[in-house]
């Protein structure tokens, strides 16, 4: 995998967990649970394309 992609998604994993525990501390937006989808998101399709190469 690219150095950078790798960087990105290690990135992206480390904001999920800031906003995951920031969800379960009862102090999440609606701002923060569309973030948390989006990074979910863009998590899965690293992972599919990582699959398919």
């Amino acid at each position: 995998m690219d150095d950078k992609l790798l960087a990105w998604q290690t990135q992206l994993e480390s904001e999920r967990t800031s906003l995951l525990q920031l969800q379960s501390s009862g102090n999440f937006t609606d701002e923060q649970a569309g973030r948390l989808l989006n990074i979910e998101s863009m998590l899965e399709q690293i992972a599919i394309n990582q699959f398919l190469s």
